[in-house]
């Protein structure tokens, strides 16, 4: 098989990882077809492996295959003029034994190249308009045959990349637990996230709620090891516990009784109460706000930087949440 670039490379930018998938999936199916076989794959990271070896692999035939696909993730982070150089050059001149997909969350990388890379062979995966998102999921559960209330829905977002990847794989585990014919509510979604993991989102919220800085590294860090969580997920379950603390904040200072302010705030169950008594006795109505405008600060920090800078960059927030209680000046 021989390939011009026009058909062997491609650049898949944007956040949508979800149909990004589909795409490459695709190309490879009719690889595969064409090939009468399934094509060794490759999948590299600019900070793991030099460039050059990259190059190398994708270069050379394989002992295995007689057609290989390689993903190349973060191409956004190929910033040095040597690299930038050796790209380029595979890129106007590809191997005919060889598929490379460059991937990239972001809807740009560097300008040169961006530039040898055919127009028909560049396409940018948006996100999904937030209405857009909320008709995904309440799609998939009917489907499945369960029902899913807006609430929950609303929830269930916050609490997942936003991607149709992650949602489905979400969606998924949500489907299997509650099973057919269910009804899922805010309340149930949150009761499944509590009861799922061992430490989670909200015994994560517990600690801040108590100021207890030392515990709250320590769940960060257990959930962080455990793989089940990502920080997207941390940071929209906190910014919705938060958001849900700014209401019964707003309440309690307006002269609600806490039974009443627990009813409008729609915080259920004795465990919950406490938390969140907590977090109104420790939180002034601006420290709450401070947060929730830091939290999105930071949910822009973690979708740039690399994923083994997001512990660091986890804990820097948790310090800054508990003991500046969001206060960053």
């Amino acid at each position: 098989m021989s390939n011009s670039a026009g058909s062997s490379v491609f650049l898949l930018l944007g956040p949508e990882n979800g149909e990004k998938e589909k795409f490459i999936t695709k190309i490879k199916t009719d690889l595969a077809k064409r090939m009468g076989e399934a094509p060794e794959e490759y999948h590299f990271y600019p900070f793991e492996t030099d460039l050059s070896t990259v190059i190398s692999i994708l270069r050379n035939n394989s002992l295995f295959a007689s057609y290989k696909t390689a993903i190349l993730n973060n191409t956004e982070e190929i910033k040095r003029d040597e690299d930038i150089s050796l790209l380029s050059d595979y890129i106007k001149h590809p191997p005919g034994h060889t598929t490379l997909f460059m991937l990239s969350d972001s809807t740009r990388v560097h300008k040169k190249i961006e530039k040898v890379v055919p127009k028909t062979q560049k396409k940018i995966f948006w996100e999904l308009f937030e209405n857009r998102k909320q008709q995904w999921v309440s799609e998939y559960f009917r489907k499945a045959g369960v029902t899913i209330q807006p609430e929950a829905v609303e929830l269930f977002l916050d609490m997942v990349e936003n991607n149709t990847r992650d949602m489905e794989k979400e969606c998924e585990k949500l489907v299997l637990f509650f099973g057919e014919r269910a009804t899922v509510s805010e309340e149930e979604i949150e009761k499944f996230i509590y009861h799922s993991k061992e430490e989670n989102v909200f015994t994560l919220f517990e600690r801040i709620a108590t100021q207890d800085f030392s515990a709250a590294v320590e769940i960060l860090q257990k959930i962080l090891q455990s793989g089940e969580s990502n920080p997207a997920m941390l940071i929209g379950g906190l910014l919705w516990q938060f958001k849900k603390l700014k209401h019964l904040r707003e309440l309690t200072d307006r002269r609600y009784n806490p039974e009443e302010a627990f009813l409008k705030a729609d915080i259920k169950g004795r465990k919950n109460q406490r938390i969140y008594a907590n977090g109104i006795k420790n939180y002034s109505s601006e420290d709450i706000q401070n947060i929730i405008v830091m939290i999105a600060d930071y949910d822009n920090l973690l979708r740039s930087f690399r994923a083994d800078m997001h512990e660091l960059l986890l804990s820097i927030f948790l310090y800054y949440c508990i003991k500046r209680k969001g206060d960053k000046s």
